[in-house]
């Protein structure tokens, strides 16, 4: 063997350059394709305390509850329990043009209603912290969102909002008379054995070892406890592991979850521009280096994708403790590696 030959990187190796220039302070990743899988994690959990990340800490996805939330929906919609195609107005007619809002498009993010966290991600770091410390309640993510006006009249464009989701939790419930947090347990956190899965606006948890940073305009510091998970509520307050996120996102794609027709009216997606596609909880891209659907997540702290390429049939996972950075470099880093195989 020629020990001059140069060394093939590591999966950490690669992460880890990809979190560097991200100026993260932690990442870990998980690639599965087939039989094989690949999971890495590199830098520090806690800066203050130098702790390093693990692949099993529990972490923040954000709108990555987003895919699950569009399974349950189709399966709702299966089950006889509304038509995605119905009206808002059926279950919350006080919400401005209700008459004139499907269901189809909160899911799409086609109804043109504001997005609260919009307001909520531009506060000064104090007020951000405040919010934290609140009990909130959908009806008050509502109430921030009508303060502004609409992006445009109902099915008219495209939009992302949290509002969307926000409002369709309710649905849920007015429908079924049961939170949507316990139907993602029944349907999908159980069955799949995601333990570690916690609906965070409602349910208890354990302090995060993995602690997000802000970005830098919020002076990168440590801002896990002024997450306001109860604010997010279903636009994202969602703590996973990589093995959990796993699981799922196995068993959507391989067709555990939803029946082929299903799966594909989930992929029927609003035009979002440039390449992009909005469905029933999930985002699409047409890309030179890859075609892939999932979902992003971002809170203040942390920046996580979810993603499945088709062609490779690749599942993609990742997670560095910052939020809002832009993760297009480090998804192409992980193909790099994955496809030099």
């Amino acid at each position: 063997m020629n020990s001059d030959l140069p060394q093939r990187p590591s999966l950490r190796d690669v992460l880890n350059a990809a979190r560097r220039e991200l100026d993260a302070p932690g990442a870990l990743a998980v690639l599965a394709r087939g039989d094989e899988e690949f999971s890495a994690a590199c830098g520090v959990a806690d800066v203050e305390q130098v702790t390093p990340v693990r692949p099993g800490q529990l972490w923040p996805a954000g709108s990555i509850l987003k895919v699950m939330i569009g399974t349950v929906l189709l399966r709702l919609e299966a089950g006889g329990v509304f038509s995605l195609d119905d009206v808002l107005a059926n279950w919350l007619p006080d919400i401005p043009r209700a008459t004139e809002i499907s269901l189809r498009m909160l899911a799409r993010h086609e109804s043109g209603i504001h997005c609260f966290g919009e307001v909520m991600y531009h506060l000064p770091l104090t007020l951000l912290r405040h919010n934290a410390t609140r009990r909130w309640v959908p009806a008050d993510n509502i109430e921030i969102a009508n303060h502004y006006p609409r992006y445009f009249e109902p099915g008219q464009g495209f939009h992302y909002s949290n509002t969307n989701y926000v409002i369709l939790g309710e649905v849920v419930r007015l429908a079924t008379g049961r939170e949507l947090s316990e139907h993602l347990h029944e349907m999908l956190w159980d069955p799949l054995e995601m333990m570690d899965t916690i609906y965070a606006a409602t349910e208890a948890f354990q302090p995060l070892e993995l602690r997000g940073y802000a970005r830098e305009e919020l002076g990168g510091v440590d801002i896990t406890d002024a997450e306001a998970w109860s604010l997010y509520g279903y636009g994202g307050a969602i703590l996973t592991t990589a093995a959990d996120l796993l699981k799922f996102m196995q068993a959507l794609h391989g067709g555990q979850l939803l029946d082929e027709a299903q799966y594909g009216l989930m992929q029927q997606t609003a035009d979002a521009g440039h390449g992009k596609g909005y469905g029933i909880g999930v985002q699409t891209f047409r890309r030179d280096w890859g075609s892939f659907l999932g979902h992003g997540g971002n809170t203040m702290g942390y920046t996580s994708g979810c993603w499945y390429f088709p062609e490779e049939q690749l599942q993609m996972l990742f997670c560095v403790n910052r939020g809002f950075v832009r993760e297009k470099s480090l998804m192409q880093a992980l193909l790099g590696w994955i496809r030099s195989r």
